[in-house]
């Protein structure tokens, strides 16, 4: 269940995949895609806290991810086991104030993706329009850039044993897809409802810049269910799940 992936080091063409099945890390070298090797993946030496829901590898020593935490967010450094949670919280949300954290963070679940060269991430929701701007301090601190929460997530919430939030019918989907460059965030934004059969579809991109500053909105002349984007912002490729797979590519330089 490899569930996130981000950048190591650019320099050496090293990315980080998390292995949630089994709370693990693992290191791949991207040139062995070109030069085979034997080596290809690499298992961290550290178990994550079971908890994280996604969690990504910020530097040599931090895991950050998103999870059944007070705070939402939490940091593993690579000595331990413990979580180590955020004060941020969960997006306020009046029609399930009563509502318990582990309910609201499986409401909440979205995207977690890695600045490709800064500590800073973005975690989307997709059952509602929510993305945070996170980024990590120097001194561990985790610290929250910017808030963007149109409407929450409408669902029935249980926890203890057993967690789940199940969304109620006519729910409305906010981002189903994202991807990041070095100067811009992209939401594969729904807004439909999950009674809608092409709710997973969508024909807009929102662009923000990593401050969490609208930049602009990208109409696509397809709808597609997944994006992504090279890191200097000139291509953006669209891929359709659907019974004939569709891949696009949009030239973002002119």
């Amino acid at each position: 269940m490899p569930t996130s992936l981000n950048w190591l080091d650019k320099d050496q063409n090293l990315i980080g995949i998390n292995d949630r099945r089994r709370f693990k890390m693992q290191r791949f070298d991207l040139t062995n895609l070109i030069e085979p090797g034997d080596n290809n993946c690499q298992e961290l030496p550290v178990k994550l806290n079971i908890n994280f829901q996604r969690v990504v590898q910020m530097d040599s020593t931090a895991f950050l991810g998103y999870g059944l935490f007070h705070g939402r967010y939490a940091l593993q450094l690579m000595d331990s086991e413990e979580g180590i949670e955020s004060t941020i919280g969960f997006p306020s949300n009046e029609d399930h104030q009563e509502a318990d954290y582990q309910s609201l963070a499986m409401a909440y679940q979205g995207d977690l993706l890695k600045h490709p060269t800064e500590k800073k991430l973005v975690s989307t929701s997709t059952d509602s329009f929510s993305l945070d701007i996170i980024e990590l301090k120097p001194d561990k601190e985790i610290r929250l850039i910017k808030r963007i929460h149109h409407w929450a997530p409408d669902f029935k919430g249980l926890s203890g044993e057993i967690v789940s939030a199940d969304m109620i019918s006519g729910n409305k989907y906010g981002s189903i897809g994202a991807a990041v460059s070095n100067k811009y965030i992209y939401i594969l934004f729904s807004g439909k409802s999950n009674e809608d059969e092409i709710a997973f579809q969508s024909d807009q991109v929102f662009v923000y810049d990593w401050k969490g500053n609208a930049i602009k909105i990208l109409s696509l002349d397809y709808s597609v269910s997944s994006i992504a984007v090279d890191e200097a912002d000139q291509m953006l490729v669209g891929f359709l799940d659907a019974r004939d797979p569709v891949l696009l590519r949009y030239d973002l330089g002119k």
